[in-house]
């Protein structure tokens, strides 16, 4: 049995709870009202944390999307009602996924299949952990987020955004990355990327997080595009000219959180 289901959806887009139909007949299934930091971006400091992305790729990425702090913001403390209530087996949804799949999903859900071998069980059809839109956890798994969240030099041999700072490499954005893991209670990364070092097999035994990947629940095709983090000129969805990127490294919005 599922101890919760949470509906991860922002108050300026309550329409897609408003509209759920078959999803709202299981009982434990909750609303959580995102974080919206797209206004006031320094909203972290209000949650005890601080904005230190590691790597270039992870500094691009918080410098270019205001939202992307709120989303972080609202899986920490989805993590940490779990953990305070002391949950075992919890369903993460973001608002943007195929309804129909999750009924399904949950109609045929059997715990024992994953609470008796695993800690975090990834559901969305992304590559690696490339999305958090539908994810399990139990208390272990959420216990140790919180942990990496408040110290990060448990990713120290880990190589941040490996891929897409080679790309940018090639691209000629930057000639080469430097980075420091050791943070305390700190946004370090995306909290999809974050979960991903998070399952890495370098992590240390006691914080070791059973991980297993299972694609069941896909986005829904009318809304993922919708997105409230990432615009139609991101340099994710085309790619910048170098005099592009240059200029934003020089511009005021890169690393914004050193100069407020």
């Amino acid at each position: 049995m599922i101890d919760k289901i949470y509906f991860l959806n922002l108050d300026s887009k309550i329409e897609r709870w408003n509209n759920l139909r078959k999803l709202k007949d299981f009982k434990n299934v909750k609303r959580f009202s995102a974080v919206n930091s797209v206004e006031n971006p320094m909203i972290y400091k209000d949650y005890g944390l601080e904005l230190n992305p590691v790597g270039f790729a992870h500094t691009l990425y918080f410098s270019s999307f205001y939202g992307a702090v709120g989303c972080y913001l609202s899986h920490y403390e989805m993590w940490k009602e779990i953990v305070n209530n002391k949950w075992e087996s919890i369903l993460i949804l973001e608002d943007d996924i195929n309804e129909s799949f999750v009924y399904n999903f949950l109609k045929n859900f059997n715990n024992e299949r994953y609470s008796d071998y695993y800690d975090l069980v990834q559901l969305s059809y992304k590559r690696g952990f490339g999305g958090t839109e539908a994810y399990w956890l139990n208390y272990k798994a959420a216990n140790c987020l919180i942990k990496n969240t408040h110290d990060s030099s448990i990713f120290k041999n880990i190589i941040p955004a490996k891929v897409n700072t080679n790309h940018f490499i090639n691209k000629g954005y930057i000639k080469e990355d430097s980075w420091d893991w050791n943070n305390i209670k700190s946004i370090v990364a995306p909290v999809d990327k974050f979960l991903l070092y998070s399952i890495d097999e370098s992590i240390l035994d006691f914080r070791k997080i059973k991980f297993h990947k299972s694609e069941k629940i896909p986005l829904d095709n009318e809304l993922w595009l919708d997105s409230t983090i990432e615009t139609n000129d991101s340099y994710f969805r085309n790619d910048w000219p170098k005099e592009k990127m240059k200029k934003f490294i020089k511009s005021k919005q890169y690393e914004w959180w050193k100069n407020k």
